[in-house]
């Protein structure tokens, strides 16, 4: 069995890209044809070009342009051919539009962030926390002998021993 190619991480100025774009491009080009229609074998690959960049999105169109090459590349790898490439006079129009899903999932990911420091605060007053802890016992534990040791001189006194009776 040939061995698992692992996944890389992608390089830092792919991860400012939404996923949302690469997944674009990627079911771009895995869209089967129509159920009416043969598949067919595309003899030249299919030429994207970028019309609409929605602000929203907060990426300049040379981050998309790369992610449409970079994914092109990795489908051309995958099916061992080219499939579609960039080409700004393209038939196949590329539009980002920003609407309540890329919306939500900006607020996922800050919602993330925002548990991830809480989380790292906690670990931190915990970690401080432990120490203290244990001095709280130990000196739980000293009461609970001293306290017992007053209680047991008072039953001694009030049976009539050891001198004259604590108040």
């Amino acid at each position: 069995m040939p061995p698992v190619p692992r996944l890389q991480t992608p390089p830092r100025r792919f991860q400012s890209i939404p996923p949302t774009v690469v997944i674009l491009f990627s079911l771009l080009a895995a869209t089967p044809a129509l159920p009416d229609e043969r598949p067919a074998i595309c003899d030249a690959p299919l030429k994207l070009r970028i019309e609409v960049i929605d602000p929203g999105f907060g990426v300049a169109q040379a981050d998309v342009k790369s992610a449409i090459e970079q994914t092109a590349n990795l489908w051309g790898v995958a099916a061992h051919r080219r499939l579609f490439v960039y080409d700004p006079k393209g038939e196949i129009a590329v539009n980002l539009i920003y609407d309540e899903r890329q919306e939500a999932a900006k607020r996922y990911v800050k919602a993330q962030g925002y548990i991830q420091t809480i989380t790292r605060k906690a670990t931190v007053i915990l970690n401080e926390l432990k120490p203290l802890q244990a001095v709280l016992k130990d000196a739980e534990q000293s009461y609970s002998s001293q306290l017992a040791a007053f209680d047991r001189v008072k039953d001694i006194q009030a049976l009539g021993g050891a001198g004259a009776v604590v108040k």
